[in-house]
């Protein structure tokens, strides 16, 4: 994939709110066409992964390349004052994913964080042939399923399983480890999970005072056994556990 460095002048009339916060791959002339096609898609609906009230993800194309654009969204005052205690949520996001990928954990790779018009934007490159955890169990896992699927299924929990062992073993912790937050990706019997929302992974070094707080204070009440347990809110979805051969 190769990405333009260059600082083009006469390309687009950019508007002078759009700020570029990280990344280096992309100019801000590509950066404010790459946000354009994430709003146009979300007018016309192609393209379109999700759209919430707090945050909207499209994939838009930028020439022969795809990325993935994060919109984050705030609601009021309140979401100002957390963004502004805590960092933003995108700015978290881009810290999160450069740690998880530096140590070894896959997540989709960040190019740019983007200010503009009071929203923030994460773009990263888009996984081709990944698929969301939630997704993946509902159409292949769920329902009645032949000896090859159910051995499938079976490889997958346990891999899951192991990866995010290996998450808790670095001291990285995730705030909605739920089945729409990973996605997941096959090659022969091997599975590669990447995961998402990474503004919500937390470790020692990106916590803030009031993360940090909260990060001991429920250490405190949680039983000795808990802190060895590949726990997540993911391995609680039906779909996950339920076989029907």
């Amino acid at each position: 994939m190769s990405l333009s460095r260059k600082q083009g002048t006469d390309t687009v009339s950019l508007p002078e709110k759009l700020r570029v916060e990280k990344g280096k791959w992309l100019s801000r002339e590509e950066l404010h066409v790459i946000i354009e096609a994430h709003h146009a898609a979300l007018r016309t609906g192609e393209g379109v992964l999700k759209d919430r009230h707090r945050n909207a993800v499209t994939s838009v194309r930028h020439g022969n390349d795809w990325f993935c654009v994060k919109e984050y969204r705030s609601l009021g005052l309140p979401d100002r004052i957390k963004d502004r205690l805590r960092r933003s949520r995108a700015r978290r996001a881009w810290k999160g994913t450069s740690h998880l990928r530096k140590h070894g954990i896959a997540a989709p790779e960040a190019v740019s964080q983007v200010e503009q018009d009071g929203k923030s934007y994460l773009v990263t490159r888009f996984i081709n042939g990944a698929v969301a955890l939630n997704l993946l169990l509902y159409e292949r896992f769920s329902g009645r399923l032949d000896r090859v699927e159910v051995a499938a299924k079976r490889t997958m929990v346990k891999q899951l399983g192991q990866w995010l062992r290996s998450i808790h073993d670095l001291d990285i912790y995730h705030d909605d480890w739920s089945s729409k937050n990973i996605l997941a990706t096959q090659h022969n019997e091997q599975w590669t999970f990447h995961t998402c929302s990474t503004w919500k992974a937390f470790y020692p070094e990106n916590a803030s005072p009031i993360d940090a707080a909260l990060r001991t204070s429920a250490k405190s009440v949680m039983p000795p056994s808990a802190s060895r347990a590949p726990t997540a809110c993911v391995f609680c979805s039906p779909m996950l556990w339920t076989i029907q051969p």
